[in-house]
């Protein structure tokens, strides 16, 4: 009985310091310590189960702390190795490394029973250095680049991400549902910008030009296996070569330490690493799970490892609000300032999973029975192919959940507010919310995103708010994410070092004339598809083409009297003729008509990070 309660101790040691490692290297900066309590318990109870199999194993004719050890071994590292190295569990090459998997594991179970006073003080040396050594392993000196201003800025700079959020579903933009009451009211005393633009239809293309302004074409960007470049500028380091403290927290898998995007940051937390839920033993219980519900025996088994408020399987929103929540813990630790924060919230992506109290009086509104809608539909991959619609009731269910989600979003930019003010900050933090694309929904024969260039995708909110130093406007000039970037050093009083910025300062003397805006969408898988986008005042024009089908086409539009991009004014006729769609055209071409440069940066996805994106729709 004391070997067994030993054996238990150990193993739960030792693999809830396993577990912490990968955690760490995923991304995370801090786990906590509930966590770390849960995961040694329920690694404890694995250990006891273990032994108990083993002594039976044994049958009294050798010693059972061999089989106990190679069982656990097992237990530990083949789910870890088939979960984020190995392809489909039935290939030859997973099962022939399953088997030498295997076989390490009786050897190391034998090795751990043969020196076992030498495996518990080693066992005892890793958990005390893996519980302890996250604070340093997340300093980032090295990545300063350059001495910090002698004089510390004045100011603080909060940014905040609304993914998938399109501007046309927000109050201040004219929505008549009540989504946004939080953005409203910031809205109303900040600049407003009402024609800003993505450079990039989907997350990872954009957000890389929000945060290096770069054109899609020159920083490279646009497959899942794109790295951030690391010979590009990024805000993050010029904002804590100034001086600041710099801190990142994301709810989207593509913007994530793994793809290069912590560059710059002290403190980074990702949805690649979000506690309990990204554990190997969650995940083995996830799988089980699944198979016991298809087999008809419905279950919960990961309910047995949650901690905190999360439910078994956590949506978009309740990601959103972990890492709200850790962003305030990170914001009441550094509120001496001035700190960079940079904040990604997720809930908007399908499928939208908005708490039901949240997307119910929408649902109401619109007279929508029945059980939600929350996904739409798949998107198509060709420019003149339809994907299938939904009926005026089905679509309704869709948009009042989408819209509950955005509802959802805009209280955590609420509760990232209150905590501003009630740490004496908000009148003295420059708040920046932006969108980093929006969201189809059949207006063009499409469905999601990461396609077509029509402003239910390009057309993204964004504001800048700081009394005393933004008046408070309503700007129709044409904005675009690059001019992020150098719009806030600009504000800050502190110009670029020797970067090459494509975007320009929003609030220099000269902003606000007439300029074009582009956007741009690459595709090579399968033949080299690219859609492109120039608005120059009014009227807008776009190309596409895809190689793969020979399909090419060019549109047409005027914004200010057909905002929805309904008549296509090379094919209906009208105002907009050859001498303006020229125009566009030589301003698309002296934008760039080649491919993109190739990003220097390429990665492998891990399977955490591809089980997310399959949750989002982006793995088949």
């Amino acid at each position: 009985m004391r070997q067994a309660l030993a054996f238990a101790v150990i193993a739960g040691l030792f693999a809830e310091a396993t577990e912490l490692l990968r955690l760490h290297g995923g991304g995370i900066a801090a786990v906590p310590w509930d966590i770390r309590v849960t995961l040694f318990v329920a690694y404890a109870i694995v250990g006891a189960v273990l032994y108990a199999v083993a002594v039976v194993l044994a049958r009294g004719r050798r010693r059972p702390l061999a089989i106990a050890a190679a069982l656990f071994a097992a237990f530990t590292f083949v789910p870890w190795i088939n979960f984020d190295y190995l392809p489909t569990f039935w290939g030859l090459r997973s099962l022939l490394s399953n088997v030498v998997l295997v076989a390490c594991a009786l050897g190391v179970g034998f090795l751990a029973a043969r020196f076992a006073r030498a495996t518990v003080v080693m066992v005892v040396v890793v958990a005390i250095a893996a519980n302890v050594m996250w604070r340093a392993s997340h300093e980032r000196p090295d990545q300063v680049v350059s001495t910090p201003a002698s004089s510390p800025p004045a100011i603080n700079v909060a940014l905040l991400l609304l993914d998938t959020t399109r501007a046309d579903h927000l109050g201040a933009y004219g929505y008549a549902r009540p989504t946004s009451p939080e953005f409203d009211r910031l809205a109303q005393d900040g600049v407003l910008f009402e024609r800003a633009s993505a450079q990039a239809a989907w997350t990872k293309p954009s957000v890389t030009s929000l945060l290096t302004s770069a054109y899609v074409h020159r920083h490279g960007v646009i497959g899942s296996r794109d790295a951030l470049n690391p010979d590009l500028p990024v805000l993050a380091e010029q904002m804590r070569a100034r001086g600041f403290r710099t801190a990142a927290f994301s709810a989207n898998p593509w913007i994530t330490a793994e793809f290069g995007f912590d560059r710059g940051f002290e403190h980074f937390e990702s949805a690649n690493a979000m506690g309990i839920q990204l554990t190997n033993i969650y995940r083995l219980l996830g799988r089980a799970q699944r198979l016991l519900n298809a087999a008809g025996a419905q279950n919960q088994l990961r309910k047995l490892l949650l901690v905190g408020p999360v439910e078994s399987n956590a949506s978009n929103s309740e990601r959103d609000q972990i890492l709200t929540d850790a962003a305030l813990a990170w914001l009441r630790d550094h509120a001496d300032g001035p700190f960079f924060l940079y904040v990604h919230l997720m809930g908007p992506h399908d499928p939208y999973d908005p708490p039901a109290d949240y997307a119910q009086p929408f649902r109401e509104t619109s007279g929508t029975k029945g059980p939600p809608l929350t996904r739409p539909p798949a998107r198509v991959q060709s420019i003149f192919e339809t994907a299938a619609p939904l009926g005026r009731e089905a679509l309704a269910e869709l948009v009042s959940q989408y819209d509950g989600a955005v509802r959802f979003t805009d209280a955590q930019v609420g509760r990232i507010v209150a905590e501003l003010k009630r740490l004496g900050l908000f009148e003295r933090t420059l708040l920046i919310i932006v969108g980093d694309h929006g969201e189809e929904f059949h207006e063009h024969g499409n469905w999601r995103h990461g396609n077509q260039m029509y402003d239910e995708v390009v057309h993204v909110p964004m504001l800048f708010r700081l009394p005393g130093v933004l008046p408070p406007a309503r700007r129709a000039d044409a904005a675009m994410l690059i001019d992020v970037f150098p719009s806030i050093l600009g504000i800050v009083g502190r110009p670029a070092i020797d970067v090459t910025l494509d975007g320009q300062n929003l609030f220099a003397p000269r902003a606000g004339a007439a300029a074009p805006v582009f956007a741009e969408q690459w595709r090579f898988e399968g033949g080299q598809y690219v859609s492109r986008m120039v608005g120059y005042g009014d009227l807008k024009f776009i190309e596409t083409r895809d190689e793969s089908l020979g399909q090419r086409r060019a549109e047409l539009y005027n914004l200010g009297t057909d905002p929805g991009e309904q008549r296509d004014l090379l094919r209906d006729g009208g105002s907009g003729g050859p001498e303006e769609t020229g125009e566009l055209q030589a301003l698309l071409t002296r934008f760039g008509s080649s491919a993109p440069t190739a990003s220097r940066q390429v990665v492998e996805p891990s399977r955490a990070t591809e089980e997310r994106l399959r949750a989002l729709g982006y793995v088949d």
